[in-house]
């Protein structure tokens, strides 16, 4: 499991030492979302255009490795699972795609946390129609393989060098963040000080991006309630997938006490197309140094731009 190799992972020295101002430390770790990984024989093939083939997951690998990353946030939608894998005949097959993924990023020997995407989904097809008993339906492949703690959870928290770490589950479809998530987010925000910097992460948006309707799928309907939670806390940085398009904006707010916040909301593109169409517009990933409670965002559109 990804989370469960990550949480022990946690415990090992960090890259960087944590610096001495309570509010804030030094991390640098990547965002990469909508790898799309393709990795059998049609499925393979089609995903030369639309997802990351075997070469390219170790190619993408290979130069995450040279970057001195602390961790990785794989932003959901790294296996196509719902698209390419449907049938309960194929399940062995879904179950690879994601062991290939995550025996190929333990070769960087860093925690790796994971979200739920929309693509992540199984649907356990038998003569064409769902079997929603299936053991591995819906998120429960996700969750075998991915899931965070003994309760094999798909949003969770950590910290690290004196920031929170917040990752939530947009849902199959990008719908609402439903009640049990919301108490628990809630709870979790409580309990932070609010000094401390906060980064949140998602697949589906928390932000109208391009004006998008919540009734669309292409944003969380409830985004609004999600944020407002936030409204007295640093809420440093908002990261998403999903769109497959590039765009970030900074939004400022004054909390209950008069002080004025900002938080940056970043969509970051396809990573496959990075590495099959380097340079196209709609791909990237990031890399996020941060210092204190500094924040400085790297796009990577190409392989290559760091070394």
């Amino acid at each position: 499991m990804f989370l469960g190799k990550t949480a022990s992972a946690m415990a090992v020295p960090c890259v960087f030492a944590s610096l001495p101002d309570p509010a804030g430390g030094r991390n640098r770790f990547a965002f990469i979302s909508d790898m799309h990984y393709a990795h059998v024989g049609e499925f393979a093939k089609a995903g030369t255009n639309w997802g990351l083939l075997e070469a390219g997951l170790v190619e993408l690998v290979d130069y995450l490795s040279r970057q001195n990353l602390d961790f990785i946030m794989l932003g959901g939608d790294f296996c196509n699972i719902d698209a390419w894998f449907t049938d309960v005949a194929m399940l062995n097959d879904a179950h690879d795609a994601y062991q290939r993924v995550e025996t190929e990023f333990a070769r960087l020997g860093i925690p790796i946390y994971t979200l739920f995407g929309n693509h992540e989904s199984f649907s356990a097809r038998v003569d064409g129609k769902r079997d929603t008993t299936h053991e591995f339906y819906g998120e429960k492949l996700y969750r075998h393989h991915c899931g965070y703690g003994p309760e094999k959870a798909t949003y969770y928290e950590f910290e690290r060098n004196g920031w929170k770490f917040i990752a939530l589950d947009s849902g199959r479809m990008i719908d609402s963040i439903e009640q049990p998530q919301m108490d628990w987010l809630n709870t979790v925000v409580q309990n932070i000080d609010k000094s401390m910097p906060i980064a949140l992460f998602i697949h589906g948006p928390l932000y109208p991006f391009f004006g998008d309707a919540p009734s669309s799928t292409k944003l969380v309907t409830n985004y609004q309630e999600v944020i407002d939670l936030f409204k007295n806390h640093s809420l440093e940085i908002v990261y998403q997938g999903h769109m497959h398009k590039t765009k970030s904006v900074e939004i400022s707010r004054v909390d209950d006490f008069g002080k004025r916040r900002a938080t940056r909301f970043v969509l970051t593109g396809a990573t496959f197309l990075v590495v099959n169409s380097p340079n196209h517009p709609d791909g990237d990933f990031n890399f996020i140094d941060t210092t204190g409670n500094r924040v400085e965002i790297q796009a990577i559109k190409a392989l290559g731009q760091c070394g």
